[in-house]
C-alpha cells in the first residue's frame, strides 16, 4: 500500500514594499558593499514594459527582482535564507522607505494520492457548481495575528496541484524604516518554521523536509 501524499517545499520568498532607487540596486553595488561575493557572474533580464529588472546566477540560490515600488529575493531551492540577503540591502539603505515585509512560502502536492485533510474537504464541498460549469479551482484563506505581525495563510485547490502559500506580514506605519524592516527579513527562517507549524495546527496538513525545522 503506498503512503499518501505529503506537501513538498516549492519556493520561498522576502518582498520589501517601499520606494527603492532601481539604478543603485545593481550587481557593481551589491558586489561593492560584500552582498555577492566578487566575480560573481550575473545575468540581468530588463523588464521592457515597465522599470525594473531580474538578477540571477549560475552560482546564487536566489533571484532578485528590482522594482521601484518592490524589492523581492526568491529561491526555489530549500535552505536558502532570503531574508538574511534582504537584510544585508536594507541595513545598506538606511533613507530608503520601507512600507511593508513579508516572508513568504509555497508548497506544493499532487491531487491524487494526497493526505485528506479538513480544509480540503470544506473547500470541496462549499461551492455548488452551476449547470454547465466545471469548478476549475477553489481557494481558502485566513489570517491570523499575533504580537503585531500577519500570518496570511492560503489553500488553493486545482484540477491537479493543492498549494499552501504562507505570508507573514509586517506593515510599517508612518515613514517606514529600513532597521525595523531589515529585522523583519532577518526572521524568514523563523517565520518560515511558524508558516509550516500553522498549516499544520490550523489545517491540519502534512509537510515534509522542512529545511528551517
Amino acid at each position: 500500500m503506498s503512503q499518501p501524499v505529503a506537501f513538498q517545499f516549492s519556493k520561498a520568498s522576502c518582498v520589501a514594499l517601499g520606494s527603492f532607487n532601481i539604478y543603485i540596486i545593481q550587481p557593481a553595488w551589491l558586489t561593492r558593499v560584500g552582498i555577492l561575493p566578487k566575480d560573481t557572474p550575473i545575468v540581468i533580464e530588463a523588464n521592457m514594459a515597465r522599470p525594473g529588472f531580474r538578477l540571477s546566477s549560475p552560482e546564487m540560490s536566489t533571484v532578485w527582482f528590482v522594482s521601484p515600488g518592490k524589492l523581492a529575493i526568491e529561491s526555489k531551492r530549500e535552505g536558502p535564507d532570503c531574508g538574511e540577503q534582504m537584510a544585508a540591502v536594507l541595513s545598506k539603505l538606511p533613507e530608503t522607505p520601507v512600507y511593508g515585509l513579508g516572508n513568504n512560502v509555497l508548497f506544493q502536492a499532487s491531487r491524487v494520492g494526497l493526505e485528506p485533510f479538513p480544509s480540503l474537504e470544506a473547500c470541496a464541498n462549499v461551492v455548488v457548481e452551476p449547470g454547465g460549469y466545471t469548478k476549475k479551482r477553489h481557494v481558502f484563506a485566513t489570517t491570523l495575528e499575533r504580537d503585531g505581525r500577519a500570518f496570511s495563510l492560503q489553500l488553493t485547490v486545482g484540477s491537479e496541484l493543492v498549494e499552501l502559500s504562507g505570508n507573514a506580514h509586517l506593515q510599517l506605519t508612518g515613514d517606514g524604516t529600513t532597521e525595523v524592516a531589515a529585522r523583519a527579513a532577518a526572521g524568514f527562517r523563523a517565520d518560515s518554521r511558524v508558516l509550516a507549524d500553522l498549516f499544520g495546527e490550523a489545517l491540519g496538513v502534512r509537510i515534509e523536509n522542512v529545511a528551517s525545522h
